[in-house]
C-alpha cells in the first residue's frame, strides 16, 4: 500500500499538469526564440553573450513566478472547493498533507526546468552557440531557490489570501536577492544604527544570490564545488526552516 505522502504528492503533480502549467514553458520559448532570432544580426560573441543572458534571466523569473503561483493557490483552492475536509478526515495527517504537497509542486517544479532547459538548449543550437557544463550551473541554482521560494509560500498561504501571500512571496524574493548589497552597504556605513539595521535584515532573509550563477555561465567560468556545496547547504536549511513554521501554523489551523 503507497504511503499517504506518495499518494498526496502524485494527485497533486497529476492535478497541476493537467492545470495547464506546461503553457509557461510554450510560451517562454515562442518569445525567447523571437528575441534571439531578432539578435541575428549581431556579432558571435554579442549572440553568446545576449542569448545566454536573456535566456537565463528569463528562465528565472518564469521559474520564480511559477513557483510563486502554485504555492499561493494551492491551499486556497482545495478550501474553496471543500476539497481538503474529504482529505484530511481520512486517516491522513495535516503534517503528511502538507509534504505531499510540497513534494508533488516540487516535482512539477523539476519538469518545468527540465523542459525550460531543453527549450534552451534548442534555442542556443539554433542559433550555433556552444555550449558548455558552466552553462548549466544557474539551473542548479534556480530549483534550490526554487525550494525555498515555494516553503515561503507555504508559510503566506497558510495564514493569508492568495493575493496577499504572493505579493509577501515576491516581497520576499525581492529582498533575498537584494540583501547582499545591503550587506556589502553595511560594510562600508560609518553610521552603527545603520549597520546594526542592515545586519538585522540581512541575517533575517537567505541570501538568494548566492545561488545565481549566471555570470558564470556568460563568463564561462566554473563554479567551485565548495561555493555550490555552501549554496546548496542554506537553500536547503533554509526550506526546512519555512516549511516547519507552515507546518505548525496548518496544524492548528481551524477549516470548520
Amino acid at each position: 500500500m503507497s504511503s499517504p505522502i506518495i499518494i498526496v504528492a502524485k494527485n497533486t503533480y497529476l492535478e497541476m499538469i493537467r492545470d495547464r502549467v506546461l503553457y509557461f514553458v510554450i510560451v517562454f520559448s515562442i518569445l525567447f526564440m523571437a528575441l534571439c532570432f531578432a539578435l541575428g544580426q549581431l556579432s558571435y560573441s554579442e549572440i553568446f553573450r545576449l542569448s545566454v543572458s536573456l535566456g537565463l534571466s528569463g528562465i528565472h523569473l518564469c521559474f520564480a513566478g511559477l513557483t510563486i503561483f502554485l504555492g499561493c493557490v494551492v491551499f486556497y483552492r482545495e478550501i474553496e472547493s471543500k476539497t481538503i475536509y474529504t482529505l484530511l478526515v481520512r486517516p491522513l495527517t495535516r503534517t503528511q498533507y502538507l509534504v505531499g504537497k510540497y513534494l508533488g509542486l516540487l516535482a512539477i517544479l523539476l519538469t518545468m526546468l527540465v523542459c525550460f532547459i531543453a527549450c534552451f538548449t534548442f534555442i542556443e543550437f539554433i542559433l550555433g552557440v556552444p555550449l558548455m557544463p558552466t552553462t548549466y550551473y544557474p539551473f542548479i541554482g534556480f530549483i534550490f531557490e526554487g525550494a525555498i521560494l515555494l516553503a515561503v509560500t507555504f508559510f503566506f498561504s497558510s495564514f493569508l489570501k492568495p493575493f496577499l501571500s504572493s505579493t509577501c512571496s515576491l516581497a520576499f524574493f525581492l529582498i533575498g536577492h537584494w540583501v547582499y548589497n545591503l550587506e556589502a552597504l553595511s560594510k562600508t556605513s560609518k553610521s552603527d544604527s545603520f549597520k546594526f539595521v542592515a545586519q538585522a535584515i540581512y541575517r533575517s532573509f537567505p541570501d538568494l544570490e548566492t545561488l545565481n550563477w549566471r555570470d558564470y555561465a556568460i563568463a564561462q567560468a566554473p563554479v567551485f564545488p565548495r561555493e555550490i556545496f555552501y549554496a546548496i547547504t542554506i537553500a536547503t536549511l533554509w526550506a526546512l526552516f519555512f516549511f516547519l513554521l507552515s507546518v505548525a501554523i496548518f496544524k492548528g489551523k481551524d477549516f470548520e
